[in-house]
């Protein structure tokens, strides 16, 4: 059986409101693959007192970028890593993310960042020590920085889990570096 049907930005806002639902999140599926979708609903829900949220992979140019925010209160980014390396297994590029973070962190939204640690392919611990660096550095000590556990999936299912002792070295580590 498909479920498959318009929702229009008003109807989606409408839904919102009568529900009393006080915050309206863009997630799971990239919300800047539908960017205008989510746009007209982020700027009709503001005007009506709602908060936005999304979590996005952070492939997004600065001007749409900038006028999404307007009508943003906060924003989760995957960080897959912290060389171009982590990003090749994606196709994608690690600059344009690291822009997206200190735009946001500039404009004033609230942000966060997950990155999940990979096993072979981002989980070098010099690697994430440079990342938390970066993060103070460029976005300060109190951005929320979230360490995920990988588990075997689809084209990564010859991969272990993420040791979970990994995963405190990482914190370990931000701690150390001054991350709160």
């Amino acid at each position: 059986m498909a479920y498959v049907y318009d929702l229009m930005p008003e109807k989606a806002v409408e839904q919102a409101l009568k529900n009393k639902i006080p915050t309206m999140s863009f997630t799971y599926n990239e919300p800047t693959s539908f960017y205008e979708y989510v746009y007209d609903i982020a700027k009709l829900a503001k005007e009506k007192g709602l908060r936005i949220i999304w979590h996005s992979n952070g492939a997004l140019n600065p001007a749409p970028l900038k006028e999404l925010l307007k009508y943003t209160d906060g924003v989760t980014i995957d960080l897959k890593g912290f060389s171009q390396r982590a990003y090749d297994n994606s196709s994608a590029e690690l600059e344009p993310v690291l822009r997206t973070l200190k735009i946001i962190n500039k404009e004033g939204k609230w942000l966060e960042i997950v990155n999940l640690v990979i096993p072979t392919i981002n989980d070098d611990l010099e690697e994430i020590r440079k990342m938390c660096i970066w993060i103070k550095e460029n976005l300060g000590v109190d951005v929320p920085l979230h360490f995920s556990r990988f588990f075997p999936a689809y084209r990564l299912t010859q991969l272990p889990p993420t040791p979970i002792s990994t995963l405190e070295k990482a914190y370990e580590i931000a701690r150390k570096v001054g991350l709160n």
